[in-house]
């Protein structure tokens, strides 16, 4: 099945890429496969492989109403837009060592995970990435 949402990249960073695309998912939420109702608006995230816009249950996608005043803040100011450098790592709760510190370009979450997508954005501070709050930490 294919749903025809308008999606809004950075034109500078995907200049060949029409504003207006398919975005693939799978078919079936057994498959991962992300579902959408038409004539409803989405935040929907995702990767570009092939030159394709994909996304899947895993990916974070929200319809605009659900979101709360944090994440519309977050969307208005650009957080999110003008981050899109900076990488977030899951660790869950597990004990690996390479998830204590993150890299420059990465934030970590380790747990507590809805606290982090409700209300709080990794962004780019004096060259790193780090969380906009310490809220959820």
């Amino acid at each position: 099945m294919r749903i025809f949402l308008h999606v809004f990249l950075q034109r500078w960073q995907y200049p060949s890429i029409h504003p207006v695309q398919r975005i693939y998912t799978a078919s079936q939420s057994a498959s991962c496969g992300a579902s959408f109702v038409i004539g409803r608006e989405y935040i929907i995230s995702g990767s570009i492989q092939n030159n394709r816009l994909r996304t899947n249950l895993c990916s974070y996608n929200r319809e605009t109403s659900s979101l709360n005043q944090f994440q519309r803040n977050a969307l208005n100011f650009g957080y999110y837009r003008n981050n899109c450098s900076c990488n977030i790592r899951y660790c869950g709760f597990t004990d690996d060592p390479t998830c204590t510190v993150p890299e420059r370009n990465e934030c970590l979450i380790i747990n507590n995970e809805n606290c982090f997508s409700e209300n709080d954005a990794c962004i780019q501070y004096r060259r790193r990435c780090r969380w906009l709050s310490n809220q959820c930490a």
